[in-house]
């Protein structure tokens, strides 16, 4: 357990640091052996994000084999941090819906190998990544491609950075194209006869109240034989905290009101990233005139630890965080007694240990019609 602990220590070293203020708040410690190759994408700063790489492996004898292998780890690291991060900091999402949107680093290996594989990659394909700022699949990407540069759109100049250290040397010539546009609009590459064979992302439609009105702004941007995969987290199917806390520990009527309020909760329309189910936006899609060409919906369960600082943000003390948090949203529908009976039910009950955490993804591949 020591590098786990002097990784720790070593992030609480640098807390102070405004850019890594919500590390360290996602989802729980992941047991190493439960996972492919014994490797977990924890929740610990990358060190790239400190201006260094924390492993390179040299392109000599053993350490050539696994260049791959821990390129792709680290990527998926770096996913992890920013999934958390991005959602933390953005003022539309709060903190506990945050863990609905699938980022462990398990489910984030997962989401790369899927959209990889559907965008059928030659070594010359055109791609665009959009919400790239993450990591995951560009890396992934610019190994595929190897006779094209890969373009890819970021959020901030911070992300930009990050994936210009992480990314500035390749095993072949090819390089990223990255421009920061938080509005995912290809025009600020300043191509104007740019045709993409395939635009692909994670979490791309989510944040969109018209999704098929985004997807509108990009048709000008694909080729005549192109397509989208995009691959999105389904938060109104996801975990609820509800089900965490053992069923004899709550009445009968108190749980069927909880669960109807996390219902209503987490398709409020109002919440664009949650108000939504696979079964709707197929339904917007068809209305749309888009041809689905392969659309699949998966469900996902990954042991997580619940810690006590976890609970602590779901039902805060101080009501003056900028996020809404679980606790704060329940209380339209509990009086004050009954939610922080609810809260001593899940230190008491849920905090320390691990449970299985559920996520539901949808992957699809589009083509305008």
């Amino acid at each position: 357990m020591q590098f786990y602990e002097n990784k720790t220590a070593k992030l609480q070293s640098i807390q102070s640091q405004s850019t890594l203020e919500a590390f360290g708040h996602g989802e729980g410690y992941l047991y190493p052996h439960a996972y492919r190759d014994h490797w977990v994408a924890q929740q610990y700063l990358p060190d790239v994000l400190q201006g260094r790489i924390f492993y390179q492996p040299s392109e000599q004898g053993y350490e050539a084999s696994i260049q791959e292998t821990v390129s792709r780890n680290r990527e998926a690291q770096l996913a992890t941090f920013f999934s958390q991060t991005a959602s933390e900091q953005s003022g539309s999402l709060n903190y506990w819906e945050a863990r609905t949107l699938g980022s462990s680093g398990e489910l984030l290996n997962e989401f790369r190998d899927r959209l990889t594989e559907w965008c059928e990659l030659s070594r010359n394909s055109l791609a665009l990544v959009l919400n790239a700022g993450e990591g995951l699949l560009l890396g992934e990407f610019l190994r595929r491609i190897s006779e094209e540069n890969v373009y890819a759109l970021v959020e901030s100049s911070e992300e930009k950075i990050i994936l210009e250290t992480l990314f500035k040397k390749t095993n072949s010539r090819i390089e990223a194209k990255i421009a920061v546009d938080s509005s995912g609009c290809p025009e600020s590459f300043e191509i104007g006869d740019l045709r993409f064979e395939r635009i692909v992302g994670r979490n791309v439609l989510q944040k969109h109240a018209d999704k098929t009105g985004f997807l509108e702004t990009l048709k000008p941007w694909i080729s005549a034989d192109g397509f989208f995969v995009f691959g999105e987290t389904v938060p109104s199917l996801g975990q609820r905290l509800s089900d965490l806390i053992p069923e004899e520990l709550l009445e009968p009527d108190f749980r069927k009101k909880l669960k109807a309020a996390e219902k209503e909760i987490y398709l409020d329309e109002e919440n664009v990233r949650s108000s939504w189910t696979p079964s709707t936006l197929r339904d917007e899609l068809n209305g749309a005139n888009w041809n689905i060409i392969r659309w699949q919906v998966k469900e996902y369960s990954i042991p997580t630890m619940i810690r006590t600082e976890q609970i602590e943000q779901w039902f805060p003390s101080h009501q003056d965080s900028p996020h809404s948090s679980y606790g704060q949203r329940l209380s339209a529908y509990f009086s004050p007694k009954q939610l922080n009976n609810l809260r001593e039910t899940f230190r008491n009950e849920v905090a320390g240990i691990v449970v299985e955490w559920h996520s539901v993804s949808l992957f699809m591949q589009l083509k305008p019609k």
